[in-house]
C-alpha cells in the first residue's frame, strides 16, 4: 500500500489489477522489433460526462493511428 498518490499506466501489471494470476501482461518484442506506448492525460473540473471524455478519447485515437 502507498501512501502517495501513484498514478501510473501500466500495461503490465494485469495480475496486480484483475487478481488473474494468469494475466501477467508479458509480451514478446522481436529482436530489432519496437514496442511504442502512447499515453494521454487529462486534468479536468466535474466528471468524465461533462468533460467530454469519450470524444477527446476518440480524438486521440485518430491522432495516433
Amino acid at each position: 500500500m502507498r501512501a502517495y498518490g501513484l498514478f501510473a499506466a501500466n500495461p503490465f501489471g494485469l495480475a496486480a489489477f484483475t487478481g488473474d494470476k494468469s494475466q501477467d501482461g508479458s509480451m514478446r518484442v522481436p529482436k530489432g522489433g519496437r514496442v511504442r506506448f502512447r499515453y494521454r492525460v487529462i486534468v479536468h473540473p466535474g466528471d468524465a460526462q461533462t468533460a467530454g471524455i469519450p470524444g477527446l478519447f476518440r480524438k486521440y485515437v485518430g491522432e495516433v493511428k
